[in-house]
């Protein structure tokens, strides 16, 4: 796991080939398909996106994860798993002032999905968001629409080392 802190107080966490422990049983999953970049085959990789960004007396939190595997072809296909959560994240950024919980509740899956379905820079593929988290406060559909885009990014990145300036430029 990689801490990058931004302007304005912001830090971000990222799991780079392996997943924050935030996994969770779906009660529903959400699918889509997109046209993919390439037909070539890409390598599976799993990344973590942690989001916790202050603004003034409030602040916004989210956590997404997810695996992709390669598949010969030229459709990406998109599953986000939903669940309200009632288990706790102790480990979560906001932890201390939020009540964080494991799992995705459908309204913010639903705009997890929207982005990454817009998302064409990966090859043909199965993308599985199963790891989130969620604070009862400091969530929104803007705060998982930012985290997606940030998975985003990082899922279609050509190359992913760990150098913090690539990173920061990645999850700007």
């Amino acid at each position: 796991m990689i801490e990058l802190k931004l302007p304005m107080h912001k830090r971000v966490r990222l799991w780079i080939g392996s997943l924050p422990g935030a996994e969770y049983a779906p009660q529903e999953w959400l699918t889509s398909t997109a046209p993919a970049r390439t037909h070539q085959i890409g390598h599976t990789m799993s990344i973590g996106v942690e989001l916790y960004a202050p603004q003034g007396a409030k602040f916004s939190y989210a956590l997404l994860g997810g695996t992709f595997v390669p598949i010969d072809g030229d459709t990406l296909m998109i599953r986000v798993g939903c669940l309200n959560g009632d288990s706790i994240f102790p480990e979560a950024m906001a932890h201390a002032l939020d009540d964080v919980r494991k799992g995705l509740p459908r309204e913010y899956g639903q705009t997890v999905l929207e982005v990454l379905t817009g998302l064409e820079s990966l090859p043909a593929g199965n993308l599985t968001i199963d790891h989130a988290a969620h604070g009862i406060i400091g969530s929104s559909r803007k705060s998982f629409r930012d985290a997606a885009g940030i998975l985003a990014r990082l899922f279609g990145a050509s190359d992913l080392t760990e150098s913090e300036n690539i990173l920061l430029d990645l999850v700007k």
